[in-house]
């Protein structure tokens, strides 16, 4: 959290889907094992990650898995 797109993008790789809603932005990454929803809005000047959502298919991941599909990207 707090880390801007570009930090990002080196991290998880190059995002699947870039998705723009005013002031903010969603970022979708796959990994072999689940999808990650970056979510990321100005503060103080940057914009940076606020929120983050990992799900398998259709559901939603709690957050030791959530930590799990991150690290699944590297």
């Amino acid at each position: 959290m707090g880390a801007n797109s570009s930090h990002i993008d080196q991290l998880l790789g190059a995002p699947d889907i870039v998705r723009r809603e005013g002031e903010g932005e969603l970022r979708l990454y796959r990994s072999s094992t689940c999808v990650l929803h970056v979510f990321l809005y100005p503060r103080a000047g940057t914009t940076e990650a606020t929120h983050i959502e990992a799900r398998i298919d259709r559901t939603r991941l709690g957050s030791a898995q959530t930590n799990r599909c991150v690290a699944s990207f590297s």
